[in-house]
């Protein structure tokens, strides 16, 4: 008899656990909404709805508004996320600089901290400073539960062995254990994944009514080139959480050598650091320009290129056409 129960009583937990997860969610996108909303945007009963808003409520993942207006002029009990109580830690590492934010279970960003990394910084070094910044966090705001920590990281990176396989420019990545280091004494989940991987994710997430975002290419090119992909409004990782590296896929075959091994990478072409260098090569011919070869920061590069500098314009609509070829080839 109780075996017979059995998948019945695991069915039904999953069903709970599926609405839970469906209410949390129109939370997060609706902000604030009442019980009836809930019900006629989910499809489940009145009853149903207001069992789980109980349990949410309970565990204080959700808190009651007050007062909002509802159907007909009718005045309802909203219910919210609790950002005050629980938040989660966002960490995204560039190749000279990292950043620490504080972000509320709705999304809505709190704070955002940047550090310097240094020319010859360690892996071990940046690490302990970012597992050092989530500790400050944690302190600066004690009334808060910190959830959980995710690392966005340049570079493809392999969960399933917890390997950064490489960082262009950047020595000592190649094949490090990025998780099993900075969890070490995180008192926290923590969940690492490639940057563009992160910056498509973030699209479906604040864009998610917005129906070509479901199925998207999302390209991120600064001083790397990667590519995010949403099929079905789900994240693509592929077979070994790498999909989507065309950074790394050669596009001259006597090219420059690259970190991966290979020779011409479309990310040796059209990068921030691609952009830097022909721009100094049109400087050294004697063109006109506001920009000086010591100062080429992205700031400057951006403020010239929207000022239509003729040496800014054509490095970056010859980076831009090298970066189309790679995208319509790939």
């Amino acid at each position: 008899m109780n075996q017979s129960n059995k998948p019945a009583s695991i069915n039904q937990e999953r069903s709970q656990w599926i609405n839970r997860a469906l209410i949390l969610n129109l939370l997060r996108q609706e902000g604030i909404c009442s019980r009836a909303t809930l019900s006629r945007l989910s499809g489940l009963k009145q009853a149903t709805i207001t069992n789980i808003a109980g349990e949410l409520i309970q565990c204080g993942l959700v808190v009651e508004t007050g007062l909002i207006a509802g159907a007909k002029g009718r005045r309802s009990i909203g219910v919210t996320l609790n950002d005050a109580r629980y938040k989660v830690v966002g960490i995204r590492m560039t190749r000279d600089q990292f950043y620490v934010s504080l972000v509320g279970i709705s999304g809505k960003m709190y704070e955002i901290r940047p550090y310097r990394i240094e020319a010859e910084e360690t892996p071990q070094s940046i690490l302990s400073r970012i597992r050092a910044a989530i500790g400050q966090l944690d302190q600066e705001y004690p009334k808060s539960e910190l959830l959980a920590a995710c690392l966005a990281m340049p570079g493809p990176y392999r969960e399933d062995l917890d390997r950064l396989l490489f960082v262009t420019e950047r020595t000592g990545w190649q094949n490090f254990p990025i998780h099993a280091v900075l969890s070490e004494g995180l008192e926290m989940p923590l969940y690492v994944l490639n940057d563009a991987k992160a910056s498509a994710f973030a699209q479906l997430w604040f864009r998610w009514q917005e129906p070509a975002v479901q199925n998207m290419a999302y390209v991120l090119a600064g001083q790397g080139v990667g590519c995010g992909m949403v099929a079905g409004g789900k994240l693509v990782l592929g077979q070994r959480g790498i999909a989507g590296e065309f950074g790394h896929s050669s596009i001259k075959f006597d090219g420059p050598l690259c970190e991966c091994g290979n020779r011409g990478c479309l990310e040796k072409y059209c990068s921030l650091s691609a952009l830097r260098a022909e721009i100094l090569r049109l400087l050294r011919t004697r063109r006109n320009s506001c920009l000086k070869d010591d100062d080429l920061s992205n700031a400057s590069i951006a403020h010239a290129v929207q000022n239509g500098d003729p040496v800014a314009v054509q490095a970056y609509e010859k980076v831009c056409e090298l970066l189309a070829a790679g995208v319509s080839a790939w």
